[in-house]
């Protein structure tokens, strides 16, 4: 179908690809997709020795965790495992590799009784990531809801190559299991990462956490659950990263909270100047132990050589021992369909049946556009959001409200342009800018550039 957006203008369309499922599904609490073939039933209680594995993705890390949950239950067949889905399934094809992940795989739609705020608000406001670990508590307290007694959740892009037997022995002392970064301080050599960079992204890797069903455990839940509803943000210079800066708070919160600090556990890029990884008789050792999961934290399958992207201290040419171990892993992946699924879009990125990234500086106005009375993934509503990001703040020449949020968030882009409230060449520069480099830097779709067009 085409639409034509007249209140802004009788030049400007835009063609949308009509979406097999539409939005009202998730935000009039219709089911986007019910529970596999021979998966469990949702409403189905749990007995009191109940194990279960859980992990969080959007579609394009589905590989990496169907690989995940395959390392686990390979070695831990008497666990359970269930895969929360922050997404839409948009057709055959998606549903039909759905079916054969060994998981059962849950709706975001059935948490909707758990958040205090609006699910609409979280999938707005929340970038990708952010809204994948804001979930993460409610994720938890629901399969505690579902009779579970001891639940693990484990970050996707994790193999696991050993038993829990030890995870769940811990569980039965203590309420709640973390993984530190580091037990030992990174080399002050230069590189990336240091100990600066983990004290701003947290003590604990989040990647990981284990709990018992208790009542502290529920006490931790309900506390992270409320900092995450509006504080979930990957924003460092806030000191916020996502879901993981608040558990440095847990140990001193919360009593039984028990920190692994075996080398074995949640090995990845940010501890490997303290942990010798080798293969020996056929077993990933990690200075002489068993590796129980390695974690591949900013992997770039086409680039093996960096290790993560997230550092530059260690390369497969300065950690050989390391390039069996990756090299496996791609494979893995690019036998589960990692390129299939690399380039699907998160369908909460854009507005409704279009092609339009919903721009990342447009998501701190959800309360404004909530109070206008705006449905960012009602399609009927785009013409209406549209007309708030472009509405112009100041004019000759026209900054429009989206730009001034850009202009607010970047300190170097103030630098850059002072004064552009009342410099008249500060604000020509500063839309110069937006216009050539800031549309590709946030990937502005045109609707959001032109807008003498959209907005008259």
């Amino acid at each position: 179908m085409q639409v034509t957006f007249r209140r802004f203008g009788n030049d400007l369309t835009y063609r949308l690809t009509p979406a097999k499922f539409r939005v009202h599904q998730i935000m009039k609490r219709k089911p986007v997709n019910t529970p596999l073939k021979g998966a469990d039933p949702l409403p189905e209680q749990r007995g009191n020795d109940g194990k279960v594995a859980c992990t969080i993705v959007s579609k394009n890390y589905l590989p990496m965790a169907a690989a995940m949950i395959d390392s686990f239950l390979a070695h831990n067949p008497d666990w359970e495992c269930k895969l929360l889905l922050c997404d839409k399934i948009t057709d055959e094809d998606e549903q039909a590799y759905l079916s054969g992940i060994r998981a059962e795989i849950i709706p975001l739609l059935a948490l909707r009784e758990k958040f205090e705020v609006s699910l609409e608000e979280l999938c707005f406001k929340y970038m990708v990531v952010e809204l994948n670990t804001a979930v993460k508590p409610f994720f938890l307290e629901y399969l505690f809801s579902r009779g579970y007694e001891k639940v693990v959740y484990i970050d996707p892009d994790i193999l696991v190559f050993q038993p829990f037997a030890e995870i769940a022995g811990l569980l039965e002392k203590n309420d709640i299991i973390l993984t530190p970064h580091m037990t030992a301080p990174i080399p002050d050599d230069g590189c990336s990462q240091s100990d600066h960079e983990v004290l701003r992204s947290g003590a604990y890797n989040l990647g990981f956490i284990a709990l018992k069903n208790s009542k502290e455990t529920t006490n931790l839940l309900r506390w992270w659950q409320k900092k995450l509803e509006n504080g979930c943000y990957s924003r460092i210079e806030e000191g916020l990263f996502t879901d993981q800066r608040w558990m440095d708070l847990a140990p001193a919160l919360f009593d039984h909270v028990f920190i692994l600090k075996k080398k074995s556990y949640n090995v990845a890029f940010w501890n490997l100047h303290e942990r010798r990884v080798y293969r020996e008789k056929g077993t990933w050792m990690v200075d002489g132990e068993p590796l129980v999961f390695f974690h591949f934290s900013g992997v770039v399958l086409t680039d093996l050589t960096p290790i993560s992207k997230h550092q530059n201290r260690y390369t497969l040419e300065n950690r050989p021992e390391l390039r069996e171990l990756f090299t496996s892993y791609r494979n893995l992946l690019l036998d589960r369909g990692f390129e299939q699924f690399a380039g699907k879009k998160y369908w909460f990125g854009y507005l409704p049946d279009t092609d339009i990234e919903i721009p990342l500086f447009l998501r701190s106005f959800w309360q404004e556009i909530m109070e206008a009375g705006i449905h960012p993934y009602d399609a009927a509503h785009i013409p209406l959001l549209l007309r708030f990001a472009n509405e112009p703040v100041l004019e000759n020449p026209q900054v429009s409200r989206l730009w001034m949020e850009i202009y607010r968030r970047r300190p170097d882009v103030r630098k850059a342009f002072p004064d552009i409230e009342t410099s008249t060449e500060s604000r020509e520069n500063f839309v110069s800018w937006v216009r050539l480099y800031g549309r590709h830097e946030y990937h502005l779709h045109d609707l959001f550039v032109d807008i003498e067009k959209v907005y008259t």
